[in-house]
């Protein structure tokens, strides 16, 4: 618990060092610079209070309490909502506001799933004094081997995602905009596939160290299709209406404009979104973090960088190019995964503990 709290604040430091040097490399119009250095500023400062929440929700949900880390995130999307309200509303606080409203209500998140962590210490069998909080070699290294390739990984597609930005940005504030609206609607269908696949890891990892691998086809099999219906169900609402959806983050005519060109695209986004969730609830559950870092080099570095300047340089497509290379970038994970699973030797793969 230790190791991540120390490295929350590392990664705080180091981004609000080069904040302003992340915003100009990723070419944010003049005149939402300000903007953009307002929201990442006060966000930077609110790292820590997530690291800490996830810290200690990884430790409720190790124990079997998953119901409490689900109530402490709905406390914090509640005040977020609210905040928003306040601050971007009669506040006229603008992203400054936005972003505060977010770091205070992440904070309260942590504090609250803190003080239930200290309350129910001795139930849980958690010690607040400074042994249970200094790394074991031993249980860091296993950490390391697992979440270091999941951790290159993610920063592997994040860093593709920016540098896509960096070129989406060069079209100007409209196509920024789109494109951020584009990215919200995604993180709808993330937030929910996400929690299956949170949940698919640890019930495919119990039941693959039991070798029930019964259990895992099951858990796979109802996972992927939660997912597809969610994601269907969001994609047919925003293809009856993608002016109305868009306009629920941004009402500028000419962004509303765009949102017709997002459909096919957000189709293509929310099947990847679906497929991908799936399938790393197999590789991550039964510890297979070689492929999970391969697949996501693959994902991130090769496909959506290369993709995304195919069709939109290469071919011309400008914007919608660059959402369509990343979108079909987004299906790599997944087509991954099913030849993983079809193939069997995830069967046979040993335990990492």
């Amino acid at each position: 618990m230790g190791f991540e709290l120390a490295l929350g604040v590392v990664l705080t430091v180091v981004s609000l060092i080069f904040c302003d040097g992340m915003i100009a490399a990723i070419r944010v119009p003049p005149e939402a610079k300000q903007y953009a250095h307002d929201y990442c500023f006060i966000y930077y400062l609110g790292m820590i209070p997530v690291f800490g929440y996830n810290t200690i929700s990884s430790v409720l949900r190790g124990m079997g309490d998953s119901k409490h880390p689900f109530i402490f995130v709905a406390i914090a999307a509640v005040t977020n909502i609210l905040l928003d309200l306040i601050f971007v509303g009669p506040l006229q606080m603008a992203c400054f506001g936005a972003a505060l409203a977010t770091v205070l209500s992440q904070t309260l998140s942590f504090l609250i799933s803190l003080v239930f962590l200290y309350r129910n210490r001795s139930r849980l069998g958690f010690d607040f004094g400074w042994d249970h909080f200094r790394p074991d070699p031993k249980e860091l290294r296993a950490a390391l081997k697992l979440g270091l390739p999941l951790s290159i990984q993610n920063v592997a597609i994040s860093i593709s995602m920016l540098f896509i930005a960096r070129y989406i940005n060069a079209y100007g504030v409209v196509a920024s905009a789109a494109t951020a609206v584009g990215n919200k609607l995604m993180l709808v269908a993330t937030i929910c596939t996400s929690a299956m696949m949170t949940a698919g890891n640890s019930i495919v990892a119990q039941n693959f160290a039991a070798r029930k691998l019964d259990r895992v086809r099951e858990t796979l099999g109802c996972i992927l299709i939660i997912n597809l219906c969610f994601c269907a169900l969001l994609t047919l609402i925003f293809a009856l209406f993608p002016e109305q959806v868009f306009a629920i983050f941004d009402k500028d005519p000419e962004v509303l404009a765009m949102s017709h060109l997002y459909v096919p695209i957000c189709a293509l986004n929310m099947l990847g979104i679906s497929t991908r969730a799936t399938a790393l609830a197999l590789i991550n559950g039964i510890g297979n973090s070689r492929l999970s870092f391969i697949a996501g080099f693959i994902d991130g570095i090769i496909a959506r960088i290369g993709l995304s300047l195919l069709f939109g340089l290469t071919v011309g497509m400008g914007v919608q190019g660059f959402w369509l290379g990343s979108a079909l970038a987004g299906l790599v994970i997944g087509v991954i995964g099913i030849f993983y699973y079809i193939s069997g030797k995830w069967k046979t793969r040993k335990l990492l503990v």
